[in-house]
């Protein structure tokens, strides 16, 4: 081993902290714990969410773990801790799930019946469960931009993952993004470390992280060949390093990651033969018609007689994950409807999901790159940000449908970090207007609280304009269902209350909020009866909704949420619009 490496062993082994930093890095995280937990109480569940905390309950309660199979069960076990504690769980549903189905919806149905309007307290409560884990991603920039670059550098990292919209968005949701990216980004630190040390206790931590990134979100099964590419390529870099300690360490330490995802699923489905399963997807059925027939292309090769590494229902979920992005669904960009994605969607999305402070950092980095302050990155720097980079690159060459940026949230620890690198100069001027981009970046995304999944930048037109851009997670996935019921309590005299909202899956009356369905009352993009109509703004960017677009809000409750009083007087207009258009 080199004798620098040596040197630097004691720094992985413990950070060192003075006073000041001990007590700003408190503070921090108390102002992060105080946003998610605003968010946590006064945000409505999102769509998945009505899938992720019931299938939770049925994980812990009942060891099924094919609910919500298409993510792995960490994120939404933890979850439901609280609730199980409290004796908040779940009834058995007795009869058999079949491979392929979607059991979380029926789930979701049980719940709400069961719960009613209890459901929003109990959403918030295994909410609240999950803030470790964003204290965790701050630490963790804090740490590594502090021993990379300097202390400044590790503030503004810690800062920008603390008060990114983003983060906060889906850190105060049961959606397991930001946990992938912590322990993902966790992982590839940790393999850093490793390539440095190559030390037992290194291997056991780098094992344990890469374990549970992959119980946190499936995306992290290219964690193993990628470390394995970077090991090859570090290995030709300092070629007079044995190979028989690294291979031995390889296998101990994939035998931890194994045993600890295989415990998680309490042992069910281990080593099953590829053979066995019954597949949905077109890459592993081998069909390529139109729909989806069940079947294994590797049933009658000696392929299908491998023991698969990885827990049935893991795998189960892989497939279904698979033909949803092989069957292709309607995606939105720039007030544009397509029938698949477009391959530069997360590319565009980030900046406009982002304050204009962090593109101002950006230019701070180039900039000190002209001026040749900036030093290039070394090669296990690199390490440090490949794995993220490439769940960038990854998952924007999957356009079967774009959706949701939550998808990329791997890369956002790179990106914050990366900028973060902009102070690491010796130049007064750049680390003070550093400093003061990272303020504006923090009061940007503190403005809009609670609704931080509602953020766009302000080069766009802000919150108000981002229904013109993008739409799903990135804009409304239901949040504003509270705002719709205190509404509604504090305004008895106002009715009927009609509500688009999208997906039509939940039963409004039995969660205390006196309203119903109006999808079913729009004709030819127009409603056709009177009263306040509330209108979410993902189902305002459908196809055929440029009225409820154009019509400005009587009262606006969030960011994307707007109340449109149609009266009757209002109905004889509305008439007479559909009649020219029917004449046309």
């Amino acid at each position: 081993m080199l004798a620098s490496e040596r040197r630097q062993r004691p720094s992985f082994c413990r950070v060192r902290m003075t006073t000041r930093e001990r007590v700003g890095l408190l503070v921090l995280l108390v102002m992060q714990a105080g946003m998610l937990t605003w968010i946590d109480w006064r945000t409505a569940p999102t769509w998945d969410e009505w899938g992720h905390l019931p299938s939770g309950l049925y994980h812990v309660q009942y060891s099924e773990f094919q609910p919500y199979c298409v993510n792995p069960p960490l994120v939404r076990m933890v979850a439901a801790l609280p609730l199980v504690a409290s004796d908040d769980g779940i009834r058995w549903i007795g009869f058999p799930f079949r491979p392929g189905d979607r059991p979380e919806w029926m789930l979701r149905s049980v719940f709400l019946q069961t719960k009613g309007e209890r459901c929003f307290e109990l959403f918030s409560l295994a909410r609240m469960a999950l803030i470790p884990g964003s204290w965790l991603g701050t630490y963790l920039l804090w740490s590594i931009g502090r021993r990379f670059y300097g202390a400044t550098s590790g503030w503004i990292a810690a800062v920008l993952w603390s008060f990114s919209p983003m983060a906060l968005a889906f850190g105060g949701t049961i959606a397991p993004a930001v946990w992938a990216a912590v322990f993902g980004f966790l992982a590839a630190y940790r393999f850093y470390i490793w390539l440095t040390m190559r030390t037992w206790r290194a291997t056991t931590w780098l094992a344990l992280a890469t374990a549970v990134a992959l119980l946190c979100k499936s995306t992290w099964i290219m964690l193993p060949p990628v470390f394995l590419a970077l090991w090859s390529l570090d290995w030709l870099k300092h070629r007079h390093r044995a190979v028989g300690k690294d291979a031995l360490q390889c296998v101990v330490g994939m035998m931890i990651a194994w045993l600890v995802i295989h415990a998680a699923y309490d042992f069910h489905g281990v080593l099953r033969p590829l053979g066995d399963f019954e597949f949905h997807s077109r890459a592993l059925t081998g069909y390529e018609g139109k729909d989806f027939p069940t079947g294994n292309r590797f049933a009658d090769s000696w392929l299908g007689q491998i023991p698969m590494p990885l827990p049935a229902d893991y795998v189960q979920g892989i497939d279904i994950q698979k033909s949803d992005f092989e069957a292709g669904r309607p995606s939105y960009l720039f007030g544009t409807w397509q029938d698949h994605g477009w391959w530069y969607y997360y590319l565009v999305g980030i900046p406009l999901k982002e304050p204009i402070a962090l593109w101002g950092l950006a230019a701070l980095l180039i900039l000190g790159a002209v001026l040749g302050l900036q030093r290039w990155i070394r090669w296990r720097e690199f390490v440090l940000y490949a794995p993220g980079v490439i769940v960038l690159v990854f998952v924007s060459s999957q356009n079967g449908f774009s959706h949701h940026l939550r998808y990329v949230m791997p890369f956002f620890p790179c990106l914050y970090l990366i900028a973060s690198r902009c102070v690491a100069v010796n130049s007064r001027w750049i680390r003070i207007a550093g400093c003061l981009f990272t303020l504006w970046y923090a009061l940007s995304s503190a403005a809009i609280l609670p609704h931080s999944h509602a953020f766009f930048s302000e080069a766009v037109g802000g919150a108000a304009e981002g229904w013109r851009f993008l739409s799903d997670s990135n804009l409304d996935w239901g949040q504003d269902l509270l705002a719709i019921r205190e509404w509604a309590q504090k305004n008895p005299d106002k009715r009927p209350i009609w509500l688009l909202y999208s997906p039509e899956m939940l039963d409004f009356q039995r969660l205390g909020i006196d309203a119903q369905n109006g999808e079913h009352h729009i004709v030819q993009g127009l409603p056709n009866v009177a009263g306040w109509w509330a209108v979410c703004a993902t189902p305002m960017t459908e196809p055929g909704r440029e009225w409820f677009q154009k019509q400005l809000a009587t009262i606006r409750l969030s960011p994307t949420l707007k109340l449109i009083e149609v009266k009757p007087s209002d109905l004889d207009q509305l008439r007479s619009i559909k009649r020219q258009g029917d004449s046309r």
